[in-house]
């Protein structure tokens, strides 16, 4: 727009004939189809020449279309074609002073411009470059700490988990095993079953270096019928409210839901015991998102197990992570877990 408006500045003042002008607007020209292929500036950089080397008078506007033309190759790439354009705005010069259009010491001054500009232009290309080099790099380690973390993975959990479906198989072609162990070891086989299936889906994800998909609200619907069918069968009575009308278009409120009825049930499994009474209550609506889960704090039949405290402390980050909180408390001999999330924001 300088250029242009400089072209018409001098043709109105009468500074231009039409053969300038005429080459003034066909560098334009040529700029304009620059922002769509680079090496239109090829174009700006031998018209600027030519115009340099004819005897009549030239308009500024058209050192400004050389400017442009080696700052945005320079920057970019391909690299010849910023050398070309730079060297080619040189060689002007060289005729402008040449033909005795300006003078030493100005074209001397022109051209220190010029190879600052193109300076400048090649540092940001390279201070680009050694970006997109940092981020590859980043990449690849990132990459390869994921499949590290999917071999460790396999050989710590999903090798023994493997073995479980394995054992509980042999166990349940056994004949002489009782129907209530029997219907135990069904359980287990399939507990492992489904633990392992998920596993290896993580696994797969982290190798390929990829994100899995969103969870949707039917697994969460899902994962609910499946902690209530957990806790029946170990004996609790359960006084569960589930209200869901999670969006499709929330999958990481759906996949903390989701990790959150089976991690709080779980905690449910190892410090209380049958016949307790288990309350949950989960409402995911639009506006709200909130799930409670309350049990008598009782010593388990088959003692207990050893916590690690990283299942709650998980959930908690993911929680914050999700703009809310996870808060455990303890009431006369009741164990009171509650995640709360904040409404989502709206873009």
């Amino acid at each position: 727009m300088l250029a242009v408006w400089i072209l018409f500045s001098d043709w109105r003042a009468g500074y231009l004939q039409t053969v300038p002008v005429l080459l003034g607007v066909t560098a334009v020209l040529a700029a304009v189809a620059a922002l769509a292929r680079r090496v239109a500036w090829l174009g700006v950089c031998a018209i600027f020449m030519i115009g340099a080397a004819v005897p009549w008078d030239t308009s500024a506007a058209a050192f400004v279309l050389i400017l442009l033309a080696v700052f945005d190759t320079g920057a970019s790439r391909p690299a010849w074609l910023g050398l070309s354009v730079l060297g080619g705005g040189l060689i002007g010069l060289v005729l402008d002073w040449v033909v005795g259009s300006q003078d030493l010491a100005a074209t001397v001054a022109f051209s220190f411009v010029l190879i600052s500009v193109s300076t400048v232009a090649s540092l940001l290309r390279t201070q680009a470059e050694r970006g997109e080099a940092a981020e590859e790099l980043s990449r690849l380690r990132r990459s390869s700490e994921r499949v590290a973390l999917a071999r460790a993975m396999h050989d710590v959990v999903a090798a023994p988990m493997s073995h479980v479906v394995l054992i509980s198989t042999d166990l349940l072609c056994a004949d002489d095993i009782p129907e209530r162990v029997r219907e135990g070891i069904r359980i287990v086989q399939a507990e492992a079953r489904e633990s392992l299936g998920e596993l290896r889906t993580m696994l797969g994800f982290l190798r390929t270096d990829t994100d899995p998909p969103g969870t949707s609200p039917d697994a969460v619907r899902s994962e609910w019928r499946a902690s209530l069918e957990r806790l029946h069968t170990r004996g609790f009575t359960t006084d569960a409210h589930l209200d869901l009308d999670l969006p499709a278009d929330q999958p990481e409120r759906a996949e903390l839901l989701r990790l959150a009825i089976r991690e709080l049930t779980t905690n449910v499994l190892r410090h209380s015991s049958p016949p307790a009474t288990v309350r949950m209550t989960l409402v995911a609506t639009p506006g709200t998102t909130s799930m409670a889960i309350a049990n008598p704090l009782t010593t388990p039949p088959h003692g207990q197990l050893p916590p690690s405290g990283l299942g709650l402390q998980g959930l908690s980050e993911q929680a914050e992570a999700c703009g809310g909180q996870l808060v455990t408390t303890l009431i006369d001999d009741e164990w009171l877990a509650m995640l709360s999330l904040d409404p989502p924001v709206r873009r």
